[in-house]
């Protein structure tokens, strides 16, 4: 995620001097409430290297980003705590905090800055909107709550980005580290972390899209080729310290263990903070039962989800009464709906639809689209009882019984 850049000033490094007497500036645990994605870029020029001597950071970046799982947990509330007792001095708010693509102009978005002892400063951005609940002048204690996370100005993702700056002159990575710090500016350092694992993951029905997996969309594992939300199924997760070169696949298992899809590829570059997705299309030709959805890193089982094909119940009444309709009769009982000689039309339905004719056994014995001026054809089918379901956006699903003489 791209972050403000305040002024280039020289990187001041005070590593001799560093005094543990900042608290940890974010509610929660590490791993489970946030990760921490990019810490101060310690490289020369176009050089990014992080205060571990590896790539946890990106080119000119001043602070450390305390990231979220998603925009869900950010509207749940992660508050920002003051990191040591100081005066208040900025508090700028008001600005909209779901952005969700990089602006560089947009800066810190909503953000407070404080002044400590030791003449050093500190900076929290990306502030949620009217979260702030200090003023200008306010005299705040460490680990006092100020403010709540979110993904206001220059941001992609709900995260605090939090800066240590010395003199408002130098900005400070507050970490130790073999091409950083000597010494560290926290009290209680939390450890540098390069391994991989997952921080979220779920299956959904609809078509991803980047913005709607940051939205983390709630679980869903039980699935209807009937339904008309049910065009598609994606399996996506969110994954931490993914590296280059690493090989990233998935399979989708049929009930009988059967690979039904499959896909992989390698990365070029390394990803501290990474979105991966998969889906396939709804098809009546999918198997009822149980699923299994395999993730593999580096050709090693990382995640598995399984998914559910109910088999549908159709009931079907014989006795002749409204519920039925002889295809060869018009039953003017039951207009606006006519039924005609090998063809079925419904008068009522001005939008197309799709529809799917089963037999008494549940097979699909026909299917495509059908409106108002588009009768569905019946020739084919033998004598007999079917049922015929459409779904419409007009009324959702319907479903009729018909008999063929």
């Amino acid at each position: 995620m791209r972050l403000f850049q305040i002024l280039f000033f020289f990187f001041f490094s005070l590593g001799a001097f560093a005094q543990a007497q900042f608290v940890n500036p974010i509610e929660g645990v590490y791993g489970e409430d946030f990760v921490l994605v990019n810490y101060v870029d310690w490289g020369a020029a176009a050089t990014v290297k992080d205060n571990h001597c590896s790539s946890k950071s990106y080119n000119g970046h001043q602070g450390t980003d305390f990231v979220l799982k998603s925009f869900r947990q950010m509207d749940e509330g992660v508050n920002v705590l003051a990191a040591d007792s100081g005066v208040v001095i900025f508090t700028p708010d008001g600005e909209f905090d779901r952005e969700k693509v990089s602006v560089i102009s947009k800066g810190l978005g909503n953000y407070i800055g404080i002044t400590h002892d030791g003449d050093f400063q500190t900076y929290y951005g990306h502030l949620k909107k009217n979260s702030i609940l200090v003023d200008e002048g306010d005299t705040v204690y460490a680990g006092q709550v100020i403010a709540q996370v979110a993904s206001s100005g220059n941001s992609t993702d709900p995260h605090l980005h939090f800066e240590l700056w010395y003199d408002s002159t130098f900005y400070i990575d507050p970490f130790q580290g073999p091409c950083g710090n000597f010494s560290s500016y926290w009290i209680n350092e939390m450890p540098y972390d390069s391994s991989y694992f997952g921080l979220n993951s779920s299956t959904w029905n609809g078509l991803p899209t980047l913005d709607t997996l940051r939205e983390a969309p709630l679980l869903v594992d039980t699935f209807d080729t009937l339904d008309t939300l049910d065009t598609y199924i994606t399996y996506w997760s969110l994954l931490h310290g993914l590296r280059a070169g690493d090989s990233i696949s998935v399979e989708w298992l049929a009930p009988d263990n059967t690979t039904w899809y499959e896909n992989g590829y390698n990365l070029g570059i390394d990803w501290w903070y990474y979105y991966y997705w998969s889906y396939v299309d709804v098809q009546d030709s999918m198997p009822y039962g149980e699923w299994t959805i395999n993730f593999y890193r580096n050709s090693e089982l990382a995640d598995s989800r399984n998914i559910y094909f109910p088999e549908p119940e159709i009931i079907v009444d014989t006795t002749t009464d409204s519920t039925l309709f002889v295809a060869n009769q018009k039953l003017e009982s039951r207009q606006p709906k006519v039924w005609q000689y090998a063809d079925v039309v419904f008068n009522d339905l001005i939008v197309e639809s799709s529809f799917h004719v089963y037999s008494l056994q549940g097979s699909v014995v026909m299917k495509g689209t059908t409106s108002s001026s588009k009768p569905i054809q019946l020739e084919m089918l033998r004598a007999g009882l079917y049922v015929v379901s459409i779904r419409s956006e007009e009324f959702g699903r319907l479903n009729e019984r018909i008999i063929i003489q």
